[in-house]
């Protein structure tokens, strides 16, 4: 730590979570992307933009009962826990949402589908892609909020950014 407040741990930490983070959300639109421009016959090695975005957020095998290890999902875990909002958990809104994309994206890839009903799928992921998004951004504020609180002294424990 610096002077300056500088913090590398702190540094790290945020560099990882906003690199993953967007990754996720490029991924998300990249599905979307997928169903409005191209056709699965195409690719047959294709690696599903959805279950990218879900890896980026989930990890390798994340407890959903675990705020541990250093998924954005255990991260959005601690960020909940922290602020308490048990009317909202980005979390479980998220994993609902990817699952509706995958459905979507699944759907808008099979071959007989009429360009009318292509168009409603399309029009749904947009919806979702949007509405996972600013779930997303809810852990995002949440530790920004709480990073400047540390930083300020005002969370319940020292600061050792100075």
């Amino acid at each position: 730590n610096k002077p300056s407040g500088y913090n590398p741990q702190l540094t790290g930490e945020t560099m990882r979570v906003v690199i993953m983070w967007m990754s996720t959300v490029q991924s998300i639109y990249e599905g979307v992307e997928f169903c409005s421009t191209m056709a699965a016959e195409k690719y047959p090695n294709l690696v599903n933009p959805i279950d990218k975005a879900a890896a980026f957020w989930i990890g390798n095998q994340q407890d959903t009962e675990s705020m541990d290890g250093g998924s954005l999902y255990a991260w959005a875990s601690r960020m909940h826990k922290l602020f308490g909002m048990p009317a909202f958990d980005a979390n479980n809104q998220i994993l609902v949402n990817l699952k509706q994309l995958k459905s979507d994206l699944d759907l808008c890839l099979e071959e007989t589908k009429p360009d009318g009903e292509k168009e409603e799928i399309l029009q749904s992921m947009w919806s979702v892609a949007k509405s996972t998004t600013t779930a997303m951004t809810v852990p995002l504020m949440q530790n920004l909020l709480y990073s400047l609180a540390v930083a300020a002294g005002t969370d319940g424990t020292e600061s050792t950014d100075s």
